[in-house]
């Protein structure tokens, strides 16, 4: 029974660290859409500055758009946006991305903490 509780703890405790260590500004360094195998660098992307906030909201470039982070999954407007935290170090993140609009096509978005 201890061994289950303790593995209930560590799972909860993961989804909750990705919550709070998402929490900063972070710069965008590699940002790459993926069609159909095909993989493609987006450069005008490079240097673009992330801030996730508490309570659910990210900023970018004057936006401000909501995000929502459950252990290593990440979804933003409400599902117009989702993924995988692939990566998510103090220093770095990892976001692989698709949106129901276009499911042919991956946004794998490489940031490095601010």
């Amino acid at each position: 029974m201890l061994l289950c509780m303790a593995a209930v703890a560590t799972l909860s405790s993961c989804s909750k660290d990705n919550e709070d260590l998402i929490i900063g500004k972070w710069e965008v360094v590699k940002y790459t859409e993926i069609e159909n195998g095909i993989a493609t660098e987006r450069d005008n992307h490079i240097g673009d500055i992330w801030e996730f906030k508490t309570g659910g909201i990210m900023s970018s470039g004057g936006d401000n758009i909501t995000y929502s982070v459950s252990g290593n999954s990440i979804v933003f407007m409400g599902g117009l946006m989702s993924g995988t935290i692939a990566t998510l170090t103090k220093s770095k993140l990892v976001l692989d991305l698709v949106s129901p609009l276009e499911p042919e096509e991956t946004r794998h978005i490489e940031l490095k903490r601010k």
